[in-house]
């Protein structure tokens, strides 16, 4: 048992870590290694100086970044002078052709494990990073960025833990036989969209199909509804695009203050939580095309402007909402969010943003106040106590993340969470350095 220690997790403040593969990627991940780890990083090939068989031979980590087909040929060569302890990891891909099907149905590290004694720790990892990402990122953290990893039992903290000092969040898909899925995803179309898009659908139906119960059918009953069935079209578009986005951009930024208040009480991020943080970019994406119709709509209405001074309110911090959201939308291009530092991310993506969802809040109250001049008493404008208008309903997200994101900003609070701290950490080396 004493001589799976490494594997199992308990890792020397110093690791020997050796990048089988000179190549773009393997050259960017040795900077990174470098640049946020004190680990000894070497990087060998059949063209280096130092062979890799040479290399290999006190390495606590190896990770093989050639490619799938090189394995057969280097496997052989490296595996009497690895050490009984060593930890594997493929950072390959599998070639894929133009319709998307794989040439061999087998995995790398199935074919890995056929080539490597039993007693050999295997993962499979880091392969769904490129070459570009970890230059552009530097030495600088990399919030929001979770990279998967597929491993056998003895390798799983190693591997969860080099990851976590690289600087991203990691989360295991599963055991060794989940590295299929984990080749597949680079190869999958928009895979980080999925779930963005299907959710964005399905709250968009919801405000449809609820404007129009509201709006035709419980204040139709009494022959009045609100709108008359020729505006339909624009009135309910105009409506259903504004709540759906406000809607998204609460999902998006109430994942933030949950990861703070699981942190306070100590307790780790579920994968659900971490993937939900994953894709909050996809998610401000999809909140601000949604917005942008919503604008277009209004801008073509326009028929708050002459609606007094609460019309007018209606239209300032709804332009004023949408100007800070078309600033975070820039920022989170490729190129502007991995030349910021962490203290520009944070004010640009947590202030400006929660100050964008908050005038949209003030936004939408506004236009309830403005309808609720246009209904003859309260108890038409509740609809008789049988249902909620959509404008008062959609507020209660976006309220409950402004309320919650106001609660993690409080000192006890943020000294509990710092305190109880789970997950990256800076490096000591870079900790000193920065202090």
């Amino acid at each position: 048992m004493a001589d799976r220690m490494l594997s199992l997790g308990a890792l020397p403040p110093v690791l020997e870590i050796v990048i089988i593969g000179t190549g773009q990627f393997g050259a960017a991940l040795a900077a990174r290694l470098r640049a946020t780890t004190p680990h000894s990083v070497v990087t060998a090939s059949r063209r280096s100086t130092i062979p890799p068989a040479q290399a290999v031979e006190s390495a606590h980590i190896v990770i093989l970044a050639v490619p799938f087909s090189a394995h057969a040929v280097l496997i052989p060569s490296i595996v009497d002078y690895l050490r009984d302890d060593v930890v594997v990891i493929d950072a390959s891909n599998r070639a894929f052709s133009q319709n998307c099907r794989a040439p061999t149905p087998e995995p790398a590290p199935v074919a890995l494990r056929k080539l490597l004694p039993s007693h050999i720790a295997l993962a499979k990892s880091l392969n769904t990073l490129s070459a570009e990402t970890l230059r552009s990122l530097a030495d600088r953290p990399a919030p929001g960025v979770a990279v998967p990893f597929a491993a056998e039992p003895a390798a799983a903290q190693t591997v969860r833990t080099l990851i976590e000092q690289l600087g991203f969040i990691s989360y295991q898909l599963g055991d060794l036989s989940a590295a299929g899925r984990l080749e597949d995803l680079p190869h999958t179309l928009f895979p980080r969209w999925r779930a963005t898009i299907a959710l964005s659908v399905v709250l968009w139906i919801w405000w449809l199909l609820y404007s129009t119960l509201f709006t035709y059918v419980v204040h139709g009953k009494d022959g009045t509804p609100l709108s008359s069935w020729d505006k339909y079209p624009l009135s309910v578009y105009l409506a259903t695009t504004g709540e759906t986005a406000m809607t998204i951009f609460a999902i998006t930024f109430l994942a933030g203050p949950l990861a703070i208040v699981l942190k306070a009480l100590a307790r780790p991020l579920p994968r659900w939580h971490v993937i939900w943080l994953q894709d909050r970019k996809q998610l401000g994406i999809a909140g601000f095309v949604f917005a942008s119709a919503h604008t277009i709509a209004g801008a073509i209405s326009a028929g708050h402007v002459d609606a007094g001074w609460k019309g007018q309110l209606y239209s300032v911090f709804g332009i004023t909402s949408y100007v800070l959201f078309t600033l975070l939308a820039v920022s989170s291009s490729g190129n502007a969010d991995t030349t910021m530092s962490w203290a520009e991310f944070r004010a640009t993506f947590s202030w400006i943003g929660n100050t964008a969802l908050a005038f949209g809040i003030i936004h939408q109250g506004v236009w309830g106040a403005v309808e609720m001049d246009h209904i003859s008493s309260p108890s038409h404008w509740v609809g008789g106590g049988r249902i909620l208008p959509m404008y008062w309903l959609g507020m209660i997200l976006p309220l409950f993340v402004i309320v919650l994101r106001i609660i993690t900003w409080l000192p006890c609070v943020v000294a509990t969470s710092e305190r109880r701290a789970v997950g990256f950490k800076p490096p000591a080396h870079l900790a000193e350095h920065q202090a």
